[in-house]
């Protein structure tokens, strides 16, 4: 979970800084993708969902010591970071 956030991660943080534009925390990386690209309709509203899915999902296997998760549901995720 925590690769496959990254990944997405790196690819938003990638976006912002061909914008010209540089963010110093991943709250700040992650409000502006959906206020520059979200908003104006650059990426659909699903791509913002589920890069926030990706989000919690990583913190939850980060900091969770009970978090489980299936081999679907990883190969799901990361699916899903990869934009289908």
């Amino acid at each position: 979970m925590t690769r496959a956030y990254y990944a997405a991660f790196s690819a938003v943080t990638l976006l912002h800084y061909l914008a010209g534009n540089s963010y110093s925390s991943h709250r700040q990386i992650l409000g502006q993708f959906n206020k520059q690209f979200i908003h104006t309709v650059i990426f659909k509203k699903e791509m913002g969902v589920e890069l926030q899915d990706l989000l919690l999902k990583r913190q939850k296997a980060d900091y969770d010591a009970s978090a489980r998760f299936s081999h679907h549901g990883a190969e799901e995720t990361l699916r899903n970071a990869a934009g289908r």
